[in-house]
């Protein structure tokens, strides 16, 4: 009998419809809200359920209607099956024959969006064409710009060898020869020259000219707001001297300058600098630390001598034919300097002026291993016998 019970109970359907389940009573004594685990909303037995399922299905048949309604013409409630080409827009059966559109020209639905996807296709071939003809002009920018560089590092490269040349000067002469020479003390450095200027090909004199030079390297470290060019050595220890003729030019400024210039700015004014400068008839000196002083001159200099002692902080202007002191800066330098060179005249250069010294030869004998690596570079055809051994050579020393 009670087999018979049990095997009824189980024979019944479980039930599967929505049903509301009565919040627990034990629930009310937590201190949040008591909430039902169907319809998640506290308090509200059986709206939870049906609120939920009718979030569900509003979307689809909301996005379902809303799509429907796009196709259908909201002035005469008929299907959007052809476009009109003059007004860009769908237009119904009736549109079409009102007075509106009589006159314009419409073309099917279909025919309409064939249209669109040909000149898409066509739009999108062209815009690929000109971006390719574009990549091939960046690629060939680009070539050009590395031919450039490419050019520009070999020429600074002759510069730097040139410079070096210069500034050891060594020669093969004969013994206990001595010779009075021409020595520029400091070249310029073309890198540096505003495109204003002009300079000789000794590098040696300053041109200033109204209309700027073309096809200059736009170089990082080209002066673009003043016209100054830089020397192309810069100092830090020792003493050292050069003198500048400034003849006639009403409109110059000489120094020095610290390797650490912003060279893009048109002021000076936040770079370590000390220079004597003539404008509007009136010479001056200034530096970073020292403000601008008006130099009282009884005749104008035409030539103008700056000495530096880095070491002793010591920079000198005066001119050399009058022996007349211009002005002495005393500072403390701490970073490498460049002498700097100013022009905004056009009808008188600047021209660094080369020095007579003395010279004395000192002899140097070269190691054996060096006239070994000499002898094995030359053609052994030449000659069966070396061609250097104890070679001597004759380096030239200034004169005390």
């Amino acid at each position: 009998m009670a087999s018979a019970l049990v095997s009824e109970d189980l024979s019944f359907d479980i039930p599967c419809d929505p049903v509301v389940l009565p919040c627990l009573p034990e629930s009310r004594t937590t201190e949040e809200p008591p909430g039902c685990p169907v319809g998640r909303s506290p308090d509200a037995p059986g709206y939870g359920v049906f609120k939920n399922l009718c979030r569900s299905i509003w979307p689809e048949r909301h996005h379902q209607a809303s799509a429907e309604s796009d196709k259908i013409c909201i002035q005469h409630n008929k299907k959007l099956k052809f476009y009109c080409l003059t007004d860009e827009q769908l237009i119904c059966l009736v549109c079409k024959t009102t007075r509106k559109h009589i006159n314009h020209s419409v073309c099917s639905r279909d025919e309409a969006t064939s249209r669109t996807k040909k000149q898409a296709k066509r739009t999108r071939r062209g815009i690929k064409k000109r971006f390719k003809k574009f990549r091939k002009f960046l690629h060939n920018e680009e070539l050009e710009r590395l031919s450039l560089l490419k050019k520009e590092e070999k020429q600074k490269r002759a510069l730097i060898d040139v410079a070096k040349h210069l500034q050891n000067l060594s020669f093969e002469v004969l013994v206990n020869m001595q010779d009075i020479v021409q020595y520029t003390p400091v070249t310029l450095d073309p890198n540096t020259s505003h495109p204003s200027l002009l300079l000789s090909g000794d590098l040696t004199t300053i041109t200033y000219q109204e209309e700027q030079l073309e096809k200059l390297p736009n170089n990082p470290e080209r002066f673009q707001s003043r016209s100054m060019v830089l020397g192309s050595e810069g100092f830090i220890s020792g003493t050292h001297c050069w003198d500048v003729e400034v003849g006639g030019n009403r409109a110059w400024a000489v120094g020095v300058i610290t390797e650490s210039a912003q060279r893009e700015r048109a002021s000076l004014s936040e770079n370590q600098f000390w220079e004597v400068a003539f404008y509007t008839d009136m010479y001056e000196a200034q530096s970073l630390h020292e403000p601008l002083t008006a130099l009282t001159l009884t005749t104008e200099p035409r030539r103008i001598r700056v000495e530096l002692d880095y070491d002793n902080g010591i920079l000198h202007f005066f001119d050399p034919v009058t022996k007349t002191a211009l002005h002495t800066f005393k500072d403390t330098f701490t970073h490498r300097v460049f002498p700097y060179f100013q022009s905004d005249s056009c009808f008188h250069p600047l021209k660094i002026v080369p020095m007579k010294l003395s010279m004395r030869l000192k002899k140097h004998r070269l190691p054996a291993e060096v006239c070994a690596s000499m002898n094995e570079s030359l053609d052994e055809s030449r000659s069966s016998e070396p061609l250097y051994e104890n070679v001597e050579l004759f380096k030239v020393k200034e004169a005390q």
